[in-house]
């Protein structure tokens, strides 16, 4: 009799950094042999049907426990697989092996890379998702033989799942049913804690709308020079449970669109971008389920835009960004930018990105003052004085002393924000915890959009930094009456100096 599955996760798409738990019994193996153990073997693949590869990913064991069930959480192997998207994609999907992301309307390739905060338009993710399958064995001792024994007959194979590299954090609820199944439920419900709705459904949606794939707050700003991406699930299809787009046949998102209005709320400028290969995005699922497809990332920012050799309206005081649909409504949350133009006092805004909670990425722009720290740590040594390896010894102004052998320089910042709503607030508690950080550095025009025969971009927009600021505490209105953060951070590269 083959292994029965007492508890799974029940929905097929899951954020890979939560209790991913199954529990499995064969109670009469368990009874009546000895030295019993369950056997789980892990498939991942980036296309629908993993354990056809017949390569285990990772084998794990269990004994039997008191009630002579056996527990895997196989969190910690598929999160290892999952991770947020660094750079742009030269072959976007299977289907399109040579469609690319761009920069400035150069395609990525080893030779001309960008990294993903500066994408044109669309750029499917490579990272962010895969598939996984579990089979469950059994084994025990033949007391005949004194060997190991496995009886295919009992093996088990589960149904398989699709995870992304989002985590779930202690106030996320978990629902769990009369069948012992457990799950997130990320489609139509908006938490207290602010989180969830992250499937975009159009009018079978949320009231609010689904999200993109951030809990960013709807209302931001936006600098003239600033990059910025969104990221949206496209292409969820598992049912009534998790669906995007339920009215498409396909249920994917079909544009993303930016709508520019001016002091009196009246658009001016209105860009909707396909959501297809030529721009670097990818509409349909592919024949192989390739997960590419459903984890996609747009290049919304003015810097984005700007990049694309794209304008706005000298009227535009702010523009909106939203998924929609044929009839380019909006079909999911709108989320709203003001233009921020360069500060009046002078201050040199610092634009941070991290990755969020969901595995995608977040920026804010601290505006205010910021001040910058060269901390060194020398090694010095004492020199002889005068030509001590020549004919003659001569003295010499330049030799003799103290001087520095090596020079370990560190750059830190600490950054100051304006004031801001509790929303944002309590949002800036996953750039605080986030474990990638990182500075990206306003549009440059110095490569035109037309002439850029080499990629000319490396050490100029990225610049990783780790956060140093060694608590957070979350404002309110009622408590703090007006809202301000101070962040701390320290460059990751010290700076390159020569030894002497």
């Amino acid at each position: 009799m083959a292994i029965s599955i007492l508890q799974q996760p029940k929905r097929t798409l899951q954020p890979a950094g939560m209790p991913t738990v199954w529990t499995v019994a064969q109670d009469n193996i368990v009874l009546n042999e000895t030295n019993v153990k369950f056997i789980c073997e892990v498939y991942v693949g980036k296309q629908y049907n993993p354990i056809a590869t017949n390569f285990p990913t990772a084998t794990l064991k269990a004994s039997p426990n008191a009630m002579g069930t056996g527990m895997f959480d196989v969190s910690p192997v598929i999160e290892a697989f999952v991770d947020v998207q660094q750079e742009g994609r030269n072959g976007i999907s299977t289907a399109s092996p040579n469609n690319s992301s761009t920069f400035k309307g150069v395609d990525f390739s080893d030779n001309k890379p960008h990294a993903i905060h500066l994408i044109d338009k669309f750029c499917t993710s490579s990272e962010n998702l895969v598939w996984y399958q579990l089979k469950f064995r059994i084994e025990y001792t033949d007391t005949s033989t004194g060997l190991v024994f496995i009886d295919a007959i009992h093996d088990k194979t589960a149904f398989i799942r699709l995870v992304y590299n989002g985590v779930l954090g202690n106030t996320n609820p978990l629902s769990y049913d009369a069948w012992n199944w457990y799950w997130y439920d990320m489609q139509d419900v908006n938490y207290t804690d602010g989180s969830g709705d992250y499937l975009i459904r159009g009018n079978q949606g949320s009231a609010l709308g689904g999200k993109f794939i951030s809990n960013m707050p709807v209302k931001q700003q936006m600098g003239e020079n600033d990059y910025g991406t969104i990221a949206f699930f496209n292409c969820i299809n598992y049912g009534n449970a998790q669906r995007t787009m339920p009215q498409n046949v396909n249920s994917n998102i079909v544009f993303i669109t930016l709508e520019f209005y001016n002091a009196a709320g009246a658009t001016v400028q209105l860009n909707s971008y396909e959501n297809i290969p030529a721009n670097g995005g990818q509409k349909k699922l592919t024949t192989d389920l390739d997960t590419s497809a459903n984890y996609i990332y747009f290049g919304h920012g003015l810097g984005n835009m700007k990049g694309r050799g794209e304008t706005w309206p000298a009227s535009a005081v702010g523009y909106k960004v939203y998924a929609s649909a044929e009839e380019k409504r909006a079909v999911g949350r709108v989320y709203d930018f003001e233009i921020i133009y360069d500060d009046c006092r002078g201050y040199e805004p610092v634009r941070i990105c991290f990755q969020n909670a969901l595995g995608a990425w977040d920026y804010y722009t601290f505006n205010k003052m910021s001040k910058t720290t060269v901390k060194s740590k020398r090694k010095n040594y004492q020199q002889l004085a005068g030509t001590w390896n020549e004919r003659l010894w001569r003295p010499k102004d330049h030799l003799g002393g103290m001087k520095v052998f090596d020079n370990v320089a560190v750059e830190s910042m600490t950054l100051n924000s304006d004031y801001i709503s509790e929303e944002t607030a309590a949002w800036f508690e996953e750039m605080f915890t986030s474990s990638q950080v990182y500075i990206v550095n306003k549009f440059n025009s110095d490569n035109p959009v037309m002439n850029f025969p080499n990629a000319n971009y490396i050490h100029k927009y990225i610049e990783p930094v780790v956060i140093t600021s060694s608590s957070y505490t979350k404002k309110t209105l009622a408590n703090d009456k007006l809202i301000q953060y101070s962040l701390k951070i320290s460059k990751s590269k010290t700076l390159n100096i020569q030894r002497a």
